[in-house]
């Protein structure tokens, strides 16, 4: 648990308008994951697309710092009902954090 992230400090949150993410490759549905000290010591946004892509950003501007694809999405065509098309990483993942 964050110590930092307390009712009081949720009012003062923002948007960081210098986190642009580019480049992602289908809808995020997913809950994206933060990280403190990621890989090289980076913070790190981990992100799941439909498109079966997880993404760990940079923490600090949304930099793509690394990016590996699951396989082929399910099309909807082959589902027995749903409306996501493709059917990806829906769910929202999890975080070894003893192999950050």
């Amino acid at each position: 648990m964050e110590a930092a992230l307390t009712k009081a400090a949720i009012g003062t949150l923002h948007k960081d308008a210098s986190f642009a993410p580019s480049g992602l490759l289908g809808g995020v549905y997913a809950q994206p994951l933060f990280v403190d000290g990621g890989s090289g010591g980076k913070d790190l946004v981990i992100v799941v697309t439909e498109s079966n892509d997880v993404y760990a950003l940079d923490g600090a501007n949304g930099a793509t710092v690394w990016h590996t694809n699951l396989g082929a999405p399910v099309p909807l065509a082959k589902l027995p009902c749903g409306n996501i098309d493709p059917y990806g990483v829906t769910g929202t993942p999890v975080i070894d954090l003893a192999s950050r």
